[in-house]
């Protein structure tokens, strides 16, 4: 999973994409990238890389130096071993191309560390001759797997066109908004929150390439790619997207809904189907099992809700981090609030349990820190995650995931260390899913889930082979 930001028609982008990186800092805590061109840069492009968080990354001296009114960036969270920070970018017979990608290709590219790479390769094998949206278009029509692309193309004259790219099945988020005559694009929509006077349009559309450039914005919608099935994420809503996000919804629906909304509806959902659960406090594990508790609680009132785990600030996410120090990344992740949590029989919710690690430590911590507690109950908002993801969330090997490596929910309980653990059904997260946003389960993406991919994957490429076996 990745963030990407872009825009074209905008005075000074740079300082623009740097505040948009920030809101989606949790798309990418690796490293963080940028290109822009224009004004003063004309005929040039102006790029800066370096691993670390936005802020770090993207100093004052630094943005000084990335000119211009067009641009696009990247925060990087790591799908693949060998990786390089984007955008990326390559000068070819005058012509000059930068690529920013969220997703992940199931191609086989064995001839290229990234497939972002294999990208920005096609791009620049195209024929100059022919309008650059159809140029676009001939250098992925034959991708598989997920690509949201933002690709900034400066021609041999200086002109410079954004290309916004959504896969025909959608499986990555991507939305648009205008700013002070220009036109802005990022991941999700809560970037464009950075920005007062940014004004929210739409989401881009599966199969969808939408250009700017000095003519104003159009849209190229290639026939081969209309029809196709959808595959939006179930577990960006579950997991990834902030709430203040907006959802995609069924025909793009006036009024606007939130990733929030869905998790809650997740939370209700878990509560209907769990009415017998005993605890004395319902605490929410923070930040992504809030909007789920709360869900929980607004069903089943029963158990009063507790923020008894609040957040430490800049702490990274850990589903991701090796097992090395996991107890002291925890112990500095969260901050216990020891006195509502002694002496009591607990509700954890979270919103999901991926190699099962970060609970089991959690659970360990808490114990640890509070010395004494009656009990804890785990309430997971999505089915146990028994297949690795190949769309751009790196989720772990089959065999690795904690249904999986554990035998099932008792021995998953029984290895996390708590007294119960109970998940949300299979139908009632999507039912909960498709009841918020309007859109009919199959044109969501749950193979982590269900083990029903949406698009090719192609096993004689070794990587996918060994992690799906």
């Amino acid at each position: 999973m990745c963030g990407i930001v872009g825009g074209l028609g905008i005075p000074k982008v740079a300082a623009e994409l740097k505040s948009m990186l920030y809101f989606i800092q949790h798309r990418g805590q690796e490293s963080a990238g940028m290109v822009t061109t224009g004004g003063e840069a004309e005929g040039r492009f102006c790029e800066h890389r370096a691993n670390g968080l936005v802020n770090d990354v993207f100093t004052p001296d630094v943005l000084v130096k990335l000119q211009g009114g067009s641009g696009i960036g990247h925060n990087r969270y790591p799908t693949q071993e060998n990786a390089v920070i984007q955008p990326v970018s390559r000068e070819v017979g005058g012509e000059k191309w930068s690529v920013a990608h969220n997703g992940n290709l199931t191609n086989d590219i064995a001839d290229f560390a990234v497939d972002t790479l294999l990208i920005l390769d096609n791009l620049c094998d195209t024929d100059s001759s022919q309008p650059v949206p159809e140029r676009v278009f001939a250098a992925i029509k034959d991708l598989q797997g997920a690509f949201s692309l933002l690709i900034l193309h400066q021609d041999k004259e200086g002109r410079n066109t954004l290309l916004v790219v959504r896969d025909p099945q959608g499986f990555r988020p991507l939305c648009m908004a205008q700013y002070n005559g220009g036109y802005l694009f990022a991941s999700e929509s809560c970037a464009f929150n950075a920005i007062a006077e940014a004004t929210f349009v739409r989401h881009i559309e599966a199969g969808e390439i939408v250009y700017v450039n000095a003519g104003g914005l159009n849209i190229y919608k290639p026939q081969s790619w209309q029809g196709k099935r959808k595959a939006r994420c179930i577990f960006e809503l579950i997991y990834f997207s902030r709430p203040d996000s907006r959802v995609e919804t069924e025909g793009q629906m006036k009024n606007p809904v939130y990733v929030g909304q869905v998790q809650e509806e997740l939370g209700r959902e878990l509560a209907r189907e769990n009415p017998n659960v005993a605890a004395d406090i319902l605490v929410p594990v923070p930040m992504s099992g809030i909007r789920h508790a709360e869900g929980f609680h607004n069903e089943d009132q029963r158990i009063p809700l507790c923020q008894a785990l609040t957040r430490s600030h800049y702490g990274q996410r850990t589903f991701i981090a090796d097992g090395e120090g996991r107890l002291q990344k925890i112990l500095r992740k969260f901050i216990f609030i020891i006195y509502l949590l002694s002496d009591k029989y607990i509700a954890l919710v979270e919103d999901s349990i991926v190699r099962g690690s970060t609970m089991a430590v959690l659970i360990k911590a808490i114990k640890q820190v509070v010395g004494r507690v009656r009990g804890i109950v785990v309430l997971i908002a999505s089915p146990p995650i028994k297949f690795p993801c190949f769309f751009g969330i790196y989720t772990p090997k089959k065999k690795e995931l904690a249904f999986n490596k554990f035998g099932g929910v008792e021995q998953t309980r029984e290895n996390i260390g708590a007294d119960d653990l109970r998940y949300l059904s299979f139908d009632g997260m999507m039912n909960a899913v498709c009841r918020t946003t309007g859109i009919k389960a199959g044109d969501y993406c749950a193979a982590c889930f269900s083990g029903e991919y949406p698009a090719c994957v192609e096993i004689k490429n070794p990587q996918y082979r060994q992690e799906i076996e």
